[in-house]
């Protein structure tokens, strides 16, 4: 278990902040810093081989099945189609499984050693509420000409997406 993870310091949610939780990790190839809030979740990772610490930004809006979501599920069973939207543009990955929750991550990673502080972790988590705001929109606009027009892939795990285009995340 050359691999193993130690847990330094914890911080259990409403202690530190309403909402918020964290734990700070390490093993013998990298420290991991995890914080978790009301709006989503921050994982930085820094890899003692590589140098660079990568920062793992994301929301999951799955805590209710809106009717919306399910009345495009429908559009799309109805269609023939993949039940899941994909967007990735820039080290952002919208997901929208239409049978149960919507997944939006940002990753960027930085040379050294660089963690974020709290009040960087809420403004990027802000920004990607809004984002998800934005796209929910759009996806909801979508006609059945619209589905039918964009592109069918596999992921790795052979199952299918509809891809949508990159224009969604810039409109």
């Amino acid at each position: 278990m050359a691999n193993m993870y130690k847990l330094i310091m914890k911080g259990d949610r409403g202690k530190l902040f309403k909402g918020h939780s964290f734990s700070l990790t390490t093993s013998n190839k990298e420290i991991c810093l995890v914080n978790s809030y009301f709006a989503g979740t921050v994982i930085d990772q820094y890899d003692y081989d590589k140098n660079a610490t990568s920062h793992n930004y994301s929301i999951t809006a799955g805590y209710t099945y809106p009717k919306w979501l399910k009345a495009i599920k429908e559009r799309l069973v109805i269609l023939g189609l993949p039940l899941i939207l994909q967007i990735k543009y820039k080290g952002t990955k919208l997901i929208c499984d239409t049978t149960s929750y919507i997944y939006l991550s940002y990753k960027v990673s930085d040379e050294g050693i660089s963690f974020t502080n709290h009040r960087e972790n809420i403004t990027k988590l802000m920004e990607m509420t809004e984002l998800y705001r934005h796209c929910r929109l759009i996806i909801k606009s979508l006609t059945d000409d619209d589905f039918m027009s964009f592109t069918i892939n596999s992921t790795d795990n052979g199952e299918d997406i509809i891809q949508l285009p990159k224009s969604i995340l810039c409109k």
